[in-house]
């Protein structure tokens, strides 16, 4: 496990150093570069389309399906990063700006459309969509964003997908949580149209109007996705340890079940604050999991951080309180219930 850490720091360094040092030569007078008067385009794409996915092949030695992934993620990446890094791109690739442009646009639907291809192939033979999506996806960003892609567009019948844990609770009916998310779906589809027209009535068929549009869209993919996990992704019970899942948003956390110290019923009145997660959406909070001293839990980059109280909203708090405290018993570890928490 550690070599494997190490090799996915080498390659993010290596990657990064690549990078600012391309950043550098498209932006300051040098003397590779004719004094920034006409910078070369093309060792950056033989870097981005090659050097680079060799890189990653010599340093983690994927096998085809994987590297042929791998190879698509990092040019999709690259190219857009080439847009940001040399800001004379367009005039640089001068009549082969649009081809590029259309190789842009084919290989993001290429990566798209394997990764799909990806997931449907696990899913006909796991219903644990979010097994068949974290053996595919080992980067915690890109499994993110599958999750999105999926939940919104993907997903046809919940009732098909199991999820690890020996007992499910839900969380999409505490004080209409899902029926809030989805009115919200419905207030942006009616307000989509009108900022169109207006949009484009102020700014004209400009790039910045188009842009806006996009942003909506994928605003909407994400409220979409968010909306269908709340309604199936469910917080689980496992033999040893409690899996929180909360819509598609939020990263998903393990807590072993001999990290928690106590768990019962709270208020909802409950403020953002350091080593506290909160996992509310639109319902209330009604559950605490106080942890033991000098706990981490990883955040969304996989990053641990000190975590001492979890927070949950649940459709059925008394009932999770029980099973987790007689789950709790069961195990050993006799846990307590803080006096200073209110009952409700």
């Amino acid at each position: 496990m550690q070599g494997a850490i190490t090799r996915k720091h080498l390659f993010v360094l290596a990657t990064a150093t690549v990078l600012a040092s391309y950043y550098c030569y498209f932006r300051t007078p040098l003397a590779v570069n004719a004094n920034g008067a006409d910078p070369a385009v093309w060792p950056y794409l033989i870097d981005v389309l090659f050097s680079v996915p060799l890189l990653y092949f010599i340093l983690f030695r994927p096998g085809r399906k994987q590297m042929l992934t791998a190879w698509l993620g990092i040019a999709s990446l690259g190219m857009l990063a080439g847009r940001w890094i040399n800001p004379a791109q367009e005039h640089a690739y001068g009549q082969y700006s649009l081809l590029l442009i259309a190789i842009e646009v084919g290989l993001e639907l290429l990566l798209v459309g394997v990764l799909i291809q990806q997931c449907r192939q696990h899913l006909q033979h796991h219903a644990d969509a979010d097994d068949a999506m974290a053996r595919i996806f080992t980067s915690k960003p890109m499994l993110f964003e599958a999750r999105i892609w999926y939940y919104a567009l993907f997903l046809r019948d919940g009732n098909r997908l199991r999820f690890r844990g020996e007992q499910h609770f839900r969380y999409d009916q505490n004080h209409g949580n899902a029926s809030n998310q989805f009115a919200w779906i419905m207030v942006m589809l009616f307000e989509m149209p009108i900022s169109h027209f207006l949009l484009h009535l102020w700014l004209g068929n400009s790039w910045q109007a188009w842009t806006i549009d996009l942003l909506n869209l994928w605003g909407l993919l994400y409220f979409l996705a968010e909306y269908r996990a709340t309604r199936w992704r469910p917080i689980s019970l496992d033999h040893d340890a409690l899996l929180i899942r909360t819509g598609v948003l939020a990263p998903d956390r393990i807590v072993p079940l001999p990290m928690i110290a106590s768990v019962s019923r709270c208020e909802d009145g409950i403020r953002r604050q350091r080593g506290v997660i909160r996992c509310r959406q639109s319902g209330s909070l009604n559950v605490r999991i106080t942890l033991q001293a000098d706990s981490q839990l990883p955040d969304m980059f996989g990053r641990n951080r000190p975590v001492s109280d979890i927070y949950l909203s649940l459709d059925t708090p008394a009932v999770f309180v029980d099973t987790l405290r007689a789950r709790l018993a069961s195990s050993g570890l006799n846990p307590s219930t803080p006096s200073h928490i209110g009952q409700s």
